[in-house]
């Protein structure tokens, strides 16, 4: 995700200008933000509540980064990587078709369900 929205800053994409980024929030939190917010409302209906899910996300992402040993639920681990390889994915599909139809048929697919209803469960 970082190099993902790297590259977009450097060429000056919108949705990833850092210049919008509220005080009290961390540079990863929001990167995350920007997005879930790129991969639109078809990502947000996936994991019920998209800012807890980004604050899951980069907690994790953070914890493991900084101290590989730590303990973190391996169910919750397991979605997590599960959903933000889906959402990279989507993202890089949308760029290569030039529409946000991939993203929408992605995290609408039956064969997602029981990753969705674990999400939603969860952050709903």
């Amino acid at each position: 995700f970082e190099y993902w929205v790297a590259v977009h800053r450097h060429n000056r994409v919108g949705w990833a200008d850092r210049s919008a980024k509220p005080r009290g929030i961390t540079d990863h939190e929001f990167m995350m933000h920007c997005i879930a917010k790129r991969a639109g409302g078809s990502f947000v209906e996936f994991v019920g509540n998209v800012t807890r899910w980004n604050a899951d996300f980069s907690t994790s992402y953070n914890r493991l980064k900084h101290d590989p040993s730590a303990v973190i639920d391996l169910s919750l681990l397991s979605d997590l990587v599960r959903s933000g390889r889906l959402l990279l994915f989507g993202l890089l599909a949308d760029r290569v078709s030039g529409t946000r139809t991939p993203t929408r048929k992605l995290f609408g697919h039956h064969a997602y369900d029981s990753l969705r209803s674990r999400l939603r469960d969860r952050y709903a």
